[in-house]
């Protein structure tokens, strides 16, 4: 019953107006992309004439592969996971990670969390919820030595693949562990969804019997001899109100430089952030962007 729902929940995806919209743009042939998903054996042909073939329980990451195609980046299967090459990079992730062209253009065609004006080459960057590790990586062949966060198994061990397959595995420390303002397992299958969705790959959380573990910051981070940080990076799918409210965090690393992205509102980390002396900039300081449930906000001394 579970693969009947998730065979559903894929076509349901695959089928997307904003989806069908990427086919028609990027796809040689729209009317037989439509029937992508019963016949052509994972075969897309793309208007360029270059081809990917997606294995057949990953149908809905067609539009994936139309994003990555966008910023020149090509997807290939293999042995039960993606890869990616783009920009000299090679990145590794779970089959079904829909995050891979966000992250690419994120970190490395936009600078979405706005690192490029800062020399980071010799200086300490934290980056707390770390996914496959795109952003560790990117700062690391800046020059800058990484500590990520990462409490789900399966990307801690992508976080350490992509370290390595682009020479940085010496630069990029991987912390097994969410942060947070106190010592918590988290094994309920619907809070692990909420913390790592579908997008992000790798899941079926219920089938796996998977437990997490977030500790407390300041403890696990004193303990770690973790002190002082150039660059914060936080998106941890609501860990930021946690560690932001406990002012004994900041304290610690005083971080030059935040870029975090909030998912429950913006205005208590704007406080908080007000209370320990920084200088805070919204993605758009418009009243409108900042009434929003979700968005980006930097922060510097």
């Amino acid at each position: 019953m579970e693969g009947l729902r998730r065979t559903v929940r894929r076509l349901r995806f695959f089928y997307k107006p904003d989806c069908r919209e990427l086919y028609r743009e990027h796809l040689a042939d729209y009317a037989r992309t439509l029937l992508f998903p019963f016949v052509g054996g994972g075969r897309a042909v793309f208007k360029d004439g270059t081809e990917v073939r997606i294995p057949r329980p990953y149908i809905d990451m067609l539009a994936t592969c139309c994003r990555l195609r966008a910023i020149g980046a090509r997807p290939v299967w293999r042995q039960g996971e993606m890869e990616v090459e783009f920009k000299g990079y090679r990145f590794f992730g779970p089959p079904d990670t829909k995050l891979m062209p966000l992250s690419l253009r994120g970190f490395l065609v936009e600078d979405i969390w706005r690192t490029g004006g800062d020399a980071i080459s010799g200086k300490t960057v934290m980056d707390v919820g770390g996914h496959i590790g795109v952003f560790a990586v990117a700062c690391a062949k800046q020059g800058a030595l990484v500590h990520v966060f990462e409490p789900f198994p399966v990307f801690q061990e992508y976080i350490r693949k992509n370290a390595e397959a682009n020479g940085v595995r010496d630069r990029v420390v991987v912390h097994g562990v969410g942060l947070s303002d106190r010592e918590r397992l988290i094994d309920e299958t619907a809070a692990l969804a909420e913390i790592a969705s579908s997008s992000h790959g790798g899941g079926g959380w219920e089938e796996k019997g998977l437990a997490i573990s977030f500790v407390h910051a300041v403890d696990y981070l004193q303990r770690q001899s973790i002190g002082e940080v150039h660059f914060l990076k936080m998106n941890c799918e609501g860990c930021e109100y946690a560690l932001l409210g406990d002012e004994r965090f900041l304290d610690l690393v005083r971080p030059e430089r935040i870029a975090l992205e909030y998912h429950r509102g913006g205005e208590p980390i704007d406080a908080a952030l007000r209370r320990m002396g920084y200088e805070v900039d919204w993605e758009d300081g418009s009243p409108e962007r900042q009434a929003r449930k979700k968005g980006w906000i930097f922060a510097r001394r």
